[in-house]
């Protein structure tokens, strides 16, 4: 696919450090598929006008190594949960071009967080994570960060997360938003008869320009891990993203200590900070590391054998989402754990039916007579793009009103007219 010179000019003006961009809408409605599509091409840079771009993120990645998956990111992307380990890595990822004579203003770093209600939500406004962040946000420019939350509703987070930055009465850090009107990208793709999925065109709204439309493609990283092939990565599609200040971080000092740096010492400021504060606390001992490891190993050996997930969890005492995050973060994640091959489960001792596997979040699926609504990912089938359909709740409610809304009021008909006459074939 020919780089579009319009999407090329789009991202130049719009990646911009200091900018903080925002995705919302229903749970499989394709926020992390265009997230993680639209990074790949910038990281990959598929856009020369926009330089050296880096993805840190919360989102899991796997790569297929001679028909086996491992956890492990592509070039360029770095895996973050933590406040510790982001700044650390912005550390890195500076101070590598400061080493190979780039400027640092070449260098631009998409920091991608998922599933932002969990750890800025509005009910957590007061809450650590969500000061924390409140508090980053007014810096990030100096660490060339441009911020995309992800979030099913935009009202689930912060005013200062989802306000516009222009707001008249309640300013907020948001300049960009990223939207998916499925019902209104259906009239359009049969009115002009593209074979298109309503989930692949994205309706892009900059805080100080027009809003624009642009069809998200279907990509390696965003292909499924059933469907990559050999030496190529994709995000996991099921995993649950997390995030927080991480174990003996000390965010107010260590923002104290940077607001009074200058930005010629800043590089210099971080270094010194984590190897003071950091680096030089007691780590977990390594009897505790080994003790855990031998948890996660118990629970693979029992899933292999072929136990529920759920009794494993009982048995190590973890969560089940919680224990299967934790063996695909330690690499210890295989295909042999994602189907038991026998066709029981045993549990409590006890020989049970195997039912078939529930429906995930990658399509849809039937639990007895409820309908599952089909996730909206495109998928390639033959070399062409084919589309889910649509789900009977979508197709019933609709999104909610402020998913839809790009600014203070509605698009007009004159911007959508717009959108039609200049962006219709434009392609991330």
């Amino acid at each position: 696919m020919a780089m579009d010179p319009k999407a090329d000019k789009m991202f130049a003006d719009m990646l911009t450090p200091g900018e903080v961009w925002l995705t919302s809408g229903f749970k499989g409605g394709g926020k992390s598929h265009t997230a993680i599509a639209v990074a790949e091409q910038l990281v990959k840079g598929f856009y020369p006008s926009v330089g050296r771009v880096y993805l840190l993120t919360n989102i899991i990645f796997y790569h297929k190594v001679k028909g086996k998956l491992k956890v492990e990111c592509p070039p360029n992307v770095y895996h973050v949960e933590t406040m510790k380990d982001t700044f650390w890595k912005i550390y890195e990822i500076l101070r590598e071009a400061e080493a190979e004579g780039r400027d640092k203003k070449d260098v631009k770093i998409l920091w991608v967080l998922d599933e932002a209600q969990n750890f800025i939500g509005g009910d957590r406004n007061g809450g650590n994570a969500s000061i924390m962040m409140k508090e980053l946000l007014g810096t990030i420019r100096k660490f060339r960060l441009i911020v995309w939350f992800l979030t099913p509703s935009a009202q689930a987070i912060g005013p200062a997360f989802r306000n516009w930055l222009t707001d008249p009465k309640y300013p907020g850090n948001l300049t960009a938003k990223w939207k998916k009107d499925l019902g209104w990208n259906a009239q359009y793709i049969e009115k002009h008869k593209l074979k298109l999925s309503p989930k692949e065109l994205m309706i892009v709204k900059h805080f100080d320009s027009p809003a624009k439309l642009v069809q998200v493609p279907i990509t390696e990283w965003t292909k499924t891990k059933e469907t990559i092939k050999n030496g190529e990565y994709c995000y996991d599609h099921e995993a649950s993203a997390t995030f927080y200040v991480g174990d003996g971080f000390d965010w107010e000092d260590f923002n104290k200590v940077l607001g009074g740096s200058p930005a010629i010492t800043l590089l210099d400021t971080i270094q010194r900070y984590y190897n003071e504060n950091v680096f030089s606390q007691p780590q977990e001992s390594d009897e505790n590391e080994q003790e855990n490891m031998a948890i996660l190993e118990i629970a693979c050996t029992l899933r292999v054998q072929g136990f529920a997930w759920d009794y494993i969890a009982n048995v190590v005492k973890i969560p089940r989402k919680t224990l299967t995050d934790r063996i695909k973060r330690a690499g210890m994640w295989s295909e042999d754990l994602e189907k038991v091959s026998q066709t029981t489960v045993r549990a409590n001792n006890k020989q049970i039916r195997q039912e078939k596997d529930a429906p995930s979040n990658l399509g849809g699926g039937d639990l007895g007579d409820q309908k599952l609504p089909p996730n909206y990912i495109s998928k390639e089938e033959g070399g062409k793009i084919e589309s889910f359909g649509e789900s009977p709740a979508e197709t019933e409610a609709g999104e909610d009103e402020d998913d839809l809304d790009l600014g203070s009021s509605k698009l007009t008909v004159q911007e959508l007219q717009q959108m039609r006459r200049d962006y219709a074939n434009m392609q991330v």
